[in-house]
């Protein structure tokens, strides 16, 4: 059976007109801001794309430092729950599911998160890929609440801005060993040094494995729902000029999560086979049950000053591949197993045009192109029933955007921003 389907959407979206008061003595919360006797540290944060005080962002921003995610032990995206109000991540389908103020996706088969997430001003478009770790982070900003405007037509329930950090000339190693329950070990590092007068570098490196996963899988007696992750990172940072910066970011991660979806029988039930259960974690499966996600990313990003405004050049292509297997019948007969092989290669470009942010009136216009291809390359079902499903996925999305803020004195300032998007999607199969 061959199918072919094809989708054109234009989106305008247009933001209310906004008059806001911001008062220095109710900042949004934060996680991030370390209280000295008598002063109140400033947190700087980037939810309108230019760096600017927590206190006179007209935005519901958390923000995590890493001193915070270190404290509290939130060490990958699973974690940050834990010190973000209102937000709850889980996994499904090898996937994550992500909720924001009660907005969610449902989905994990192609479809984009409706909270957009950015790691160093990268879009991260397939929802496999949001399951990294947060290893060498400078902070992770929540950006609560419709952010269409800046973000894209996928931040309706918010956005989640992870800023990694940045190289230094000062020659810098640190090592973190860890070891939990389940026999689980992990190690960090992070390098930086410089290379040239104009030239540093950094590399960071994660990994995690379970020795010992959560159940056993009786058919075999190998571990079930067993984790690991290795996640290396690396930037390099070029400044050929006083008014040019150039930043090179490079990541590959690899992670199976030890919660991902698995069939097994019901504790008090049987299966079709009568098999009765042995455990809410133990499986009783011919194939052993797993789903991993494969990530592999280089971004290219060059900001130059221009005097009068800041022109900002965003680059990247991922390429990623969401394994998983699992075993539908839960028994140790081979009569329903399947097999998914999901793969996504993303193309981004961002230009933004950023004014300078001291003067009565700052504005900030945008262009975007994202390209997408999403792909069950193939989708096998063996046992009693055997056969292929074999789809792409291409989507192609173009828009153009702007805001801009005036002050109107008295601690009070009119914002106005509007942003066009055009969505172009197909799908073809066998």
């Amino acid at each position: 059976m061959a199918f072919n389907r094809f989708r054109s959407r234009h989106v305008f979206l247009t933001s209310g007109i906004t008059v806001l008061a911001c008062l220095s003595s109710l900042a949004c919360p934060t996680m991030a801001q370390d209280v000295s006797p008598g002063m109140l540290k400033e947190v700087i944060v980037t939810a309108e794309h230019r760096a600017e005080p927590l206190q006179k962002v007209p935005i519901y921003v958390n923000v995590v430092s890493a001193h915070a995610a270190a404290t509290m032990g939130v060490t990958t995206m699973s974690d940050l729950p834990m010190l973000v109000p209102g937000l709850l991540l889980g996994t499904a389908n090898g996937g994550a599911v992500m909720t924001l103020r009660g907005i969610s996706s449902t989905s994990t088969s192609g479809d984009e998160l409706a909270t957009a997430i950015y790691v160093d001003d990268v879009y991260l478009a397939a929802a496999p890929a949001a399951m990294f770790a947060l290893s060498n982070i400078e902070s992770v900003e929540v950006n609560k609440g419709p952010q269409g405007t800046l973000f894209g037509r996928n931040a309706i329930g918010g956005a989640i801005q992870v800023t990694t950090r940045d190289p230094s000339q000062v020659t810098d190693a640190e090592v973190q060993l860890g070891y939990a329950n389940y026999d689980t070990a992990t190690a960090q590092f992070y390098g930086t040094t410089g290379i040239s007068p104009t030239v540093a570098v950094n590399f960071s490196a994660y990994v995690q494995n379970m020795g010992e996963g959560w159940g056993i899988n009786t058919y075999d007696f190998q571990q079930a729902h067993q984790g690991r992750q290795t996640e290396l990172r690396s930037k390099v940072a070029w400044n050929p000029s006083d008014d040019t910066k150039v930043m090179l970011i490079l990541m590959a991660n690899d992670v199976y999560d030890p919660s991902a979806q698995s069939y097994q029988v019901f504790p008090g039930y049987y299966t079709a086979a009568h098999v009765p259960s042995n455990g809410f974690w133990n499986e009783d499966s011919n194939e052993n049950q797993s789903a991993g996600a494969i990530s592999r990313n280089i971004a290219l990003k060059v900001e130059h000053e221009l005097g009068w405004a800041t022109l900002v050049s965003i680059s990247d292509y991922d390429n990623s591949r969401f394994p998983q297997v699992f075993d539908q019948d839960a028994t140790q007969l081979a009569l329903s197993d399947v097999f998914l092989n999901r793969t996504s290669t993303t193309q981004t470009q961002e230009f933004r045009l950023i004014s300078p942010g001291n003067g009565r009136l700052t504005w900030q216009v945008g262009a975007f192109y994202f390209h997408d291809v999403y792909s069950y390359a193939p989708l096998a079902f063996t046992g009693t029933n055997n056969y292929m499903v074999d789809s792409t996925m291409p989507k192609t999305s173009y828009a153009g955007y702007g805001q801009g803020t005036l002050d109107l004195g008295w601690h009070t300032h009119l914002t106005l921003g509007t942003r066009y998007t055009r969505d172009d999607t197909s799908m073809d199969g066998i």
